[in-house]
């Protein structure tokens, strides 16, 4: 039975490849996920890495794997707001993204949680708007 649900806390700009190609374009179970936990968490969650294209993944500034998820729209860099813990949000995500097949990464060092959903969850992409299911 087709389905369909609008993220009511990230706007698909959030996503966006930082060097402005105009990659950006995410996984729909990762924006799920993402939009579930923002729920739960009660205060906004900041994306700081999305989509990437290859020449910002592969740049100095990223340094992200050549196979990075970010690449096809599967994993997202994320923080807490000024003033909430990171480890409070770090245990939180670490419920949404809990299966063998997800990436859940703490980097304490830069105030970030990296989570990333199965390759196998590209598709559907979600570029804003509902997201339909079929």
């Amino acid at each position: 039975m087709p389905w369909s649900y609008t993220p009511r806390h990230f706007e698909a700009y959030e996503f966006g490849c930082r060097c402005g190609c105009g990659a950006g374009s995410m996984a729909a179970a990762l924006l799920l996920r993402l939009d579930a936990a923002r729920e739960a968490f009660g205060r906004p969650i900041y994306v700081t890495s999305g989509r990437r294209c290859a020449k910002h993944n592969a740049s100095a500034a990223v340094g992200g794997a050549p196979q990075s998820r970010h690449l096809i729209g599967c994993a997202a860099d994320v923080r807490p707001p000024q003033g909430a813990s990171l480890s409070e949000l770090a245990a939180l995500l670490a419920l949404y993204f809990s299966t063998p097949a997800d990436e859940y990464i703490v980097y304490p060092s830069k105030g970030i949680v990296h989570v990333a959903v199965s390759r196998s969850l590209a598709r559907p992409q979600w570029s804003g708007g509902p997201i339909e299911y079929r």
